[in-house]
């Protein structure tokens, strides 16, 4: 009679494992699958280059804030319209006459990484360039 017990009671336990496995697989699974269909965790450039793909140069200003705010995700910081916005990278230019901040999202990695988006316009507020950034935040 125990060993029966015991052969029932080792079957429950694989049984149980085997569920053990399936929920941390799926968990795992679920976790990467975020972290690869995230966009807001590809590289600045690719970032910047799907934004180009919605609104590409020469878009209106007006049609910029269309676009952006369509996006449920996506928060309009700033609007300039005396200013462009001055570039990520040496020699820190003023890019347009008029600009647009627009805060993209946020993701961990493992800390806190703040990924936001510059539009430029000239003068007659047609876009003629986008700048990403990515911004760790600290503790």
């Amino acid at each position: 009679m125990e060993e029966g017990e015991n052969a029932k009671m080792k079957s429950i336990l694989r049984k149980r494992r085997k569920k053990m496995i399936y929920i941390i697989l799926v968990i795992v699974l679920i976790l990467g699958l975020n972290f690869l269909l995230n966009p807001l965790r590809w590289p600045a450039n690719q970032i910047r280059n799907r934004l180009l793909n919605q609104t590409p140069i020469g878009t209106s200003m007006e049609d910029v804030i269309k676009v952006v705010e369509g996006n449920k995700k996506w928060e309009i910081e700033n609007i300039r319209y005396d200013f462009g916005y001055t570039s990520l990278e040496p020699p820190f230019d003023e890019i347009g006459e008029k600009s647009i901040t627009v805060y993209l999202g946020e993701y961990w990695n493992p800390l806190v990484v703040d990924v936001t988006a510059w539009y430029g316009f000239d003068e007659e507020g047609k876009l003629i360039d986008v700048a990403v950034r990515k911004d760790v935040d600290t503790l």
